[in-house]
């Protein structure tokens, strides 16, 4: 901005935000937060990997991807690295299998990451991969500078870095002129947002193309022009308010994430369970400088065992589960008092040793008064954290449109 006056500095500096405000905003969309109380339920924007053959009933035949890659970050989440989507009618779907197809003619992606790839190893081989061999003519005119095992090598380079890495949102648009525009809009807007930074390792940083290590996108084309506007915002919104999903679809999505939640927070539990009374120094000390990095035995059970905090989610989990039922069959459940007496069970379960992992004694006395506590009438000024360790299910059954 230098040379220009305060009033045109001014201008372009409130431009800027306005466009780093946009790009924050669909950074947040695209990766899977809340547009509204709807999509927290079910999350539309549900990320998929091309790790695998994706299963086609869960993309849409028109519209727009959005690729992320493993280690970029930008407004506190995944970093947009690449916008596409497709010219013919129907054909989102070939079109990203071309992303995983080892023919790197068919998909300028595949074309610059193995760009990238060779010019970081100084591979003389680059400006043969430039070539299209695919067409009679250039066999003719530069078959000589073809080695056909050298490409085979260099696509499984390019498919397995894209295996490792890539993932993508996908929603639907069938006008191909509206596609067109917003596709444009969006990479501008990406492409012009100062916080879209890449990180230092990013393999794109070594592309022979100034404009993807500039722009940090695997794009050359539709790079800062016009950028997505508060209108264009709006319209964005809406249509991703009302991505079509089966209902089928969006229960699997559903059970997924939960099953994942419960699956972690297991998974933690068990990890940590050896080490959770231990200071820092001494868990480095036992387990060395990276403290503990798999499942040891604790306190006569096995590695892997979880301890009490995974067995009263679990019951919070099953309390919820029935307050549904209930509802379901009566039309009137009362989710407080399921889900105690969900915890009354567990504490029958106390009585067998195998069962007994290590639960504190303010939860066990507790539950071993007869009494439900509320806010109102608690039964003790614990001030621990055991109640919130096993929440988790009751925020997945029952989410708050305040939840932002």
């Amino acid at each position: 901005m230098l040379g220009l006056g305060i009033g045109k500095q001014l201008k372009l500096l409130k431009e800027k935000i306005k466009v780093s405000e946009i790009c924050h905003t669909i950074h947040q969309w695209f990766n899977g937060r809340k547009i509204h109380y709807y999509h927290q339920m079910y999350n539309a924007m549900e990320k998929h990997s091309l790790s695998q053959w994706f299963n086609e009933q869960e993309i849409p035949k028109n519209g727009i991807y959005i690729l992320f890659e493993k280690g970029e970050c930008a407004h506190s989440t995944d970093r947009i690295v690449r916008i596409g989507t497709h010219t013919g009618k129907n054909k989102l779907q070939s079109r990203l299998k071309e992303h995983l197809n080892e023919n790197k003619d068919r998909s300028i992606f595949r074309k610059n990451i193995g760009r990238a790839l060779l010019n970081k190893d100084k591979d003389d081989y680059l400006k043969s991969w430039d070539i299209n061999f695919k067409t009679k003519i250039n066999q003719e005119k530069y078959g000589y500078l073809w080695d056909i095992q050298k490409e085979k090598e260099i696509e499984k380079r390019v498919t397995k870095y894209i295996i490792d890495n890539i993932s993508f949102v996908v929603f639907q648009i069938d006008d191909k002129k509206k596609r067109l525009e917003l596709e444009s809009k969006i990479i501008s807007t990406v492409s012009r947002c100062d916080e879209c930074k890449t990180s230092s390792n990013w393999i794109g940083l070594s592309s022979p193309k100034e404009k993807i290590r500039k722009s940090g996108l695997w794009l050359v084309n539709e790079l800062c022009k016009t950028p997505l506007s508060e209108s264009d915002l709006k319209e964005l919104k809406n249509i991703l308010e009302n991505v079509g999903y089966s209902n089928e679809w969006r229960i699997k999505l559903l059970i997924r994430k939960y099953q994942g939640c419960l699956l972690g927070l297991a998974i933690g539990d068990a990890l940590g369970a050896p080490v959770e009374f231990l200071s820092l120094p001494e868990i480095k000390k036992r387990y060395g400088k990276d403290g503990i990095t798999d499942f040891h035995a604790w306190r006569g059970f096995k590695p892997g065992s979880y301890t009490d905090d995974t067995q009263m989610s679990l019951a919070t989990a099953v309390g919820c589960i029935r307050t549904y039922q209930e509802w379901r069959e009566r039309g009137i459940s009362d989710s407080v008092s399921v889900v105690y007496h969900r915890y009354l069970d567990w504490l029958e379960s106390q009585n067998d040793p195998e069962q007994r992992r290590g639960p504190g004694r303010t939860c066990l006395s507790a539950l071993q008064s007869g009494k439900m506590g509320t806010m109102e009438e608690r039964i003790n000024e614990s001030k621990g954290c055991g109640g919130v360790m096993r929440t988790a299910p009751a925020g997945l059954a029952f989410p708050s449109e305040r939840d932002g």
